[in-house]
Order: C-alpha cells, then structure tokens, then sequence
C-alpha cells in the first residue's frame, strides 16, 4: 500500500530541498554561461548566479517564520518542525557555498583557459 505525502509537511520539505537543488542549477547555469561570459557578457553568469541565491534566502526566511510563530496543534508539528529546522540549516549551508561560488565567479571567469 503506497502512502500519499502528508500535505501538511510538503512546505518542510520545499525548505529541505531548496539548498542542494539551487545549488545545483547554479552550477548548471554557470556552467552553461561560461561561452557566453567569454565574449563581451562578463556581468552575465555572475548575475544569473546571483538570482539562484534568492532561493535558499526564501527557504531560511520561510523556516525561520514557521518555525518561531506560534505552533498548531496538528500531530504533524514535531516533525514538521524538525525537517524545517534540519532544512533551515542545510539552506543556511548551502547558501554559504552558493555565495563562495559566485565570489568564486566574479573572481575568475573561466576564460583564461
């Protein structure tokens, strides 16, 4: 028998994968903006970059507010809080790698090959 996901957890999840997943697609479009931040587009990927930070800054905010208002009474909330408070975290670690990225990114643009 196949259990669906509680609804009540999908916004704790969201948090969860929002680090490893915006880090991910930072790295595929920096990756894919090389050529064109090559030629006469430098402020290009490190834009783009940029942009792909809002997401574990949105997924912090969000966790912070859900988990520092006052709680329901839902027997979902002990562990809807910790996977908000574990993916808080991990978006807060994530988003420290994301920001080395695009200091890496501003620093050498990949074109000196």
């Amino acid at each position: 028998m196949v259990r669906a996901m509680n609804p009540h957890r999908l916004d704790a999840w969201a948090v969860f994968w929002s680090g490893p997943v915006a880090w991910f697609l930072q790295q595929l479009a920096l990756f894919q903006l090389t050529l064109p931040n090559c030629h006469d587009k430098p402020w290009l990927a490190p834009g783009i970059g940029a942009v792909f930070l809002l997401i574990p800054i949105a997924a912090i905010a969000f966790a912070s507010h859900a988990l520092l208002r006052p709680g329901g009474t839902e027997a979902t909330v002990p562990l809807r809080h910790f996977i908000l408070l574990v993916g808080g975290l991990a978006a807060a670690t994530f988003l420290i790698a994301m920001l080395w990225q695009e200091a890496a990114t501003l620093t050498y643009s990949g074109c000196e090959r």
